[in-house]
């Protein structure tokens, strides 16, 4: 029987949206004991602590860090970072960026003050390091969250010579996939054999999605909880949050009042610096990712500022071409005026609105250049051309290009917009990408009723237990223990 520790998500467990979660994680476990595998978990926080449901559970305590004095702790930690090759730093970036105090979701970096001292971190990385070498775990899987344990387990798995995976949810046309994690940002795309999909499903889907101008997969239903504003009072007072209580009228007035800002600049200033779009032109094109997200914090560097990718663009593109460049449709509050206007400084950069359609965008295009986005797999079933600049899960595409030098840059961009889209190379791509997913996400709010929870516990045990044995038999570390039963 092989031992599989999960790294849970340690922000989970508190809303009611997520209380069908427990019975997806309580089932997970029981199918994949029936499979051969163990299944544990390992918490960073207690909000799922006390959940009599789920079994095979460990839970650090904060108070571990009172066991050790803080000149030992930076003896540890300086021990850590030489023997494991990482900086705590690095691991913890991709975490803080998205939850410290003061973050609007526009930030692309954190204040010094956050990390000032990290010695809190050592003694979680020592509870982790302990747990994996004593329990002599196989596997180290995570979800899609870019928090910092999960990359210690990433740190330490690959270490002792384990597999190490974690999930990519919506990256495949809005399914899940998994990845094996290698070095930071560096990932190997896992393929079990999931489905069936067959080369005329694959080109039927291409074909509707151009004929149509379908979108290449719709947002998955969540559990959506409104919880009454007299039982969040209640609840504050249970919990004796009596400050909270005295400045929410200040919070309201403050979220009312940026709420009015963010629709004056979306309206107003933004406007005022938006291009035409003109289809007949030679043009390359590059859609922002939100900066906090897995693909820039994670697998993006040394890339995870896009304006001065696009200023590093601007200098090196082919003959009589230009960039266009849009922010992201889905999150029009969260590129600022500012941000956005700073690619006006830059040649043959042109800033786009969300008004014309993505479909027209890549269709006269020469090419596509992005980090990970579907946008890049939607670029192929146009017959365009993708340069790339972070791991991606479409890079075996003989139609994509993955920039890792940027004095490479003119010569990845030339060969990009000479270079041929065969489409039977797409509709092989296509047909791979849904043989090896599954079609739901692990989102922790989108889990509907306990039977849906089962349904989905079902499938996601056999993808990972299919994934494990993959990764068994396809260039794994040749000391793991075989885990076919």
């Amino acid at each position: 029987m092989s031992k599989v520790l999960w790294i849970m998500n340690k922000y989970v467990g508190s809303d009611k949206s997520e209380e069908f979660y427990p019975h997806f994680l309580s089932n997970t476990q029981k199918q994949l004991e029936k499979e051969g595998h163990e299944l544990c978990f390992v918490l960073f926080s207690d909000l799922l602590e006390s959940n009599e449901m789920i079994k095979n559970k460990f839970v650090y305590k904060d108070q571990e860090l009172l066991s050790k004095k803080k000149n030992d702790l930076d003896i540890e930690a300086v021990r850590i970072e030489k023997e494991y090759e990482f900086t705590f730093k690095q691991a913890y970036f991709s975490d803080i960026i998205q939850v410290y105090k003061g973050q609007n979701n526009r930030k692309i970096t954190v204040p010094e003050k956050y990390f000032k001292d990290l010695s809190f971190l050592v003694p979680r990385f020592l509870f982790l390091e302990e747990l994996i070498m004593s329990h002599d775990f196989d596997v180290i899987f995570s979800d899609t969250s870019p928090e910092v344990e999960m990359e210690f387990g990433r740190v330490i798995g690959n270490k002792l010579k384990k597999i190490v995976l974690k999930s990519g949810e919506g990256t495949a046309l809005g399914k899940t996939i998994i990845r094996r994690s290698m070095g930071f940002g560096k990932d190997q795309l896992v393929e079990p054999d999931m489905n069936k999909f067959s080369l005329n499903e694959a080109a039927s889907f291409c074909e509707d999605f151009k004929k149509y101008k379908k979108s290449p997969y719709s947002r998955p239903q969540k559990n959506i909880s409104n919880i009454p504003f007299w039982i969040k009072i209640l609840k504050k007072i249970k919990t004796k949050n009596f400050l909270s209580l005295v400045f929410w009228p200040l919070f309201f007035l403050r979220r009312n009042l940026m709420s009015l800002y963010f629709f004056a600049e979306r309206t107003v200033l933004k406007p005022m610096i938006y291009d035409k779009y003109d289809p007949n032109s030679s043009y390359l094109f590059i859609g922002f990712h939100l900066n906090q997200e897995s693909t820039m914090v994670l697998r993006a560097q040394p890339y995870t500022n896009q304006t001065v990718l696009v200023e590093m663009l601007s200098r090196t593109l082919p003959y009589n071409h230009i960039l266009y460049v849009r922010a992201h449709p889905h999150w029009p509050n969260r590129y600022s005026y500012k941000y956005l206007s700073k690619l006006k400084e830059f040649p043959n950069v042109r800033l786009l609105s969300t008004k014309p359609s993505i479909h027209d965008i890549i269709k006269n295009s020469k090419g596509i250049i992005t980090y990970n986005a579907t946008t890049g797999i939607e670029s192929l079933i146009y017959g365009k051309p993708v340069l790339s600049f972070a791991s991606n899960i479409y890079k075996d595409h003989p139609a994509v290009d993955y920039c890792e030098d940027l004095f490479q840059l003119g010569s990845k961009l030339s060969q990009l917009v000479n270079r041929n889209v065969k489409n039977s190379d797409t509709i092989s791509y296509i047909s791979k990408i849904n043989r090896i997913s599954i079609d739901f996400l692990l989102g922790s709010s989108l889990f509907l009723s306990e039977q849906d929870s089962i349904d989905k516990a079902i499938i996601f045990s056999e993808f990972l237990n299919k994934s494990i044995l993959w990764c068994n038999i396809n260039n794994c570390y040749p000391n793991s223990r075989n885990f076919i039963k």
